[in-house]
């Protein structure tokens, strides 16, 4: 049965759409007219046309496309829309992403981002109609207000975005076509936009699928422990998303607006949902180990932070894209849509809360399941021993001190940028989400410095051990990164094992005069066997890991104190 809402019965009041066509063995089309309202309350009408046409798909299956539907929103704005949909009077569930990278482009993956088979119908980071249409399925992809086909001016990561997302669930769910009962399924961008709508709660909306998607635009893309990011976000702005555009849009500027503001405050509030404990529709949370830096942190934070009684957490260490739309990743959303979307029981209610990879290498690892995120365990500390270089499970009686010098450039580094630290395993261990490190720092000359921090695996001879990262094969266990100016904690948010940063403000430091300070390391889970070990890396500028690039202000030198008087220290979580 189909929903009804206010908001819903609100906008068809003033906008009226018709879709007329019908398909045919090759192809066909119909026309699309649409009243709106424009500022000052006057009717226009917009025409469009639609395009309709059948293709047969790999196994057979008769599929419908119908391009460039127009959804009309609140405002009067249309959104442009592709759906697919089985060939067929029946009525299906219906999966929906909004876009802001084209609806008609169709994922470019390289050989590097693994082994992805889609059809040619894929649409870029979102659900491959060839697996969806067969499965009984349709699929709604929608241009994002003022990118490609729709009108109006951008709106990404606002609670514009959101509502627009409201009203094309809402739209979607009274086609003749649809159940009544939609999903959201997607990848980064796709994902991260969910998290707005369901806060939103449309009626129609019964089950949601981000798969990594961050929550926090300020601490997960702009800004990693206050330093300046700025490699990927102003790609992503050139590259994406204004060659996407709608020419006639006014764009935001989003690099430069960030730029602007280097503390967090209510103008990031305008681009992060902010009340994600709203949400209690079903989930299924897609992450990984791997894309540290940008989804990992966010995406589990959503997890967590959701008040939904239904709700999975699925946790990789490989490749996003690879790992997506692999057979057996297909098989498991489809397994949950069929219960909440199909309303059948497809089993997914006896499916463990938690799945995830305890990675032991590139590409190793075994799945393991929990009853609860975070992975229950025992909190465990290794201190650091500036003497002797090492990490032990007491701190040492006597204070000592090494230094580094905390600039360079990151590809031409020595020994002398930076303090290295390690520890051997005298047993299998296994350490599963975030850490805390501890470090008491004291610079010689500036006021400020940036802590770039890699925690990573030794193999008993010395070799590293490699993990996907993000976007490379030669990643560490995890990342961290702190402005010392930025050290000052929201206490109410902090955990052991996570520090949270309130970036409201700056401490600066006095050179000579030792400060503590907590860097958030990424939440990860590998596996040391006995005789491996765990080496914490602490320098000033950047370590190579992938499309990240940060404006480290880092100069002269830095020191840092363990022992009885100052305790640095790593903290983590010990399973099992």
């Amino acid at each position: 049965m189909k929903s009804q809402s206010t908001r819903k019965t609100l906008v068809m009041l003033f906008v009226l759409v018709g879709l007329v066509g019908a398909a045919c063995s090759n192809s066909s089309s119909g026309q699309t007219g649409t009243t709106t309202i424009d500022s000052n309350g006057a009717t226009e009408s917009v025409e469009s046309q639609p395009s309709l046409e059948t293709v047969e798909l790999a196994d057979g299956t008769q599929m419908v496309i119908e391009r460039d539907v127009s959804i009309p929103m609140e405002d009067g704005i249309v959104l442009s829309a592709n759906v697919f949909r089985p060939d067929s009077d029946d009525e299906f569930p219906t999966l929906v992403g909004t876009t802001p990278y084209n609806k008609d482009f169709a994922g470019d993956y390289d050989p590097e981002d693994g082994k992805i088979d889609v059809s040619e119908y894929a649409p870029f980071e979102l659900p491959d109609p060839a697996f969806w249409v067969p499965n009984g399925y349709a699929l709604a992809v929608v241009d994002a207000r003022g990118m490609n086909a729709s009108e109006g001016d951008t709106a990404l990561l606002t609670e514009l975005e959101a509502r627009d997302y409201y009203d094309t669930i809402e739209w979607l769910a009274e086609q003749p076509w649809s159940n009544g009962n939609i999903g959201l399924n997607g990848v980064s961008y796709m994902a991260l936009n969910q998290w707005g709508v369901a806060a939103l709660a449309p009626p129609s909306l019964k089950a949601i699928m981000p798969w990594e998607g961050f929550t926090d635009v300020y601490r997960d893309m702009a800004y990693h422990g206050g330093i300046p990011e700025t490699d990927f976000l102003p790609s992503w702005w050139e590259f994406r998303i204004l060659e996407t555009k709608n020419e006639s849009a006014v764009d935001q500027d989003l690099p430069t607006l960030f730029g602007e503001n280097s503390l967090d405050s209510e103008f990031y509030d305008d681009f992060r949902p902010t009340n994600l404990s709203d949400i209690t529709v079903p989930a299924y949370v897609g992450a990984s180990w791997s894309d540290q830096g940008l989804h990992t942190r966010g995406t589990l934070e959503g997890f967590d932070q959701i008040s939904s009684e239904n709700k999975w957490l699925e946790i990789h260490g490989r490749k996003k894209w690879e790992e997506y739309y692999s057979e057996d990743a297909q098989k498991r959303q489809l397994q949950f849509f069929d219960q909440f979307l199909n309303e059948e029981d497809s089993g997914m209610l006896a499916v463990p809360t938690v799945s995830y990879e305890l990675r032991s290498g590139y590409y190793e690892g075994e799945t393991k399941t929990s009853p609860v995120w975070p992975i229950e365990g025992q909190d465990a500390s290794l201190f650091l021993d500036a003497a002797t270089a090492k990490l032990q499970t007491s701190p040492s009686a006597t204070n000592s001190e090494v230094s580094y010098l905390a600039e360079g450039e990151p590809d031409d580094l020595s020994e002398d940028n930076r303090a290295v630290f390690e520890y051997e395993f005298v047993e299998k261990t296994e350490i599963t989400g975030g850490m805390n490190l501890k470090l008491w720092i004291e610079t010689d000359e500036a006021d400020d410095t940036d802590l770039f921090v890699g925690v990573q695996k030794q193999t008993t001879d010395g070799e590293q051990v490699h993990f996907e990262g993000n976007g490379i094969d030669d990643g560490q266990v995890a990342n961290g990164w702190l402005r010392a100016s930025h050290r000052g904690l929201d206490t109410s948010k902090s955990t052991p094992t996570r520090p949270y940063h309130s970036h409201a403000s700056e401490e600066k430091l006095t050179p000579g005069e030792p400060v503590m300070v907590e860097v958030e390391v990424h939440p990860s889970s590998t596996l040391f066997d006995a005789g491996d070990k765990l080496v914490v890396v602490v320098q000033g500028v950047d370590m190579v890991e992938g499309g990240l690039e940060h404006q480290s202000l880092s100069s002269g030198s830095v020191k840092i104190r363990t022992g009885a008087d100052y305790p640095s220290q790593l903290t983590y979580r010990l399973v099992g």
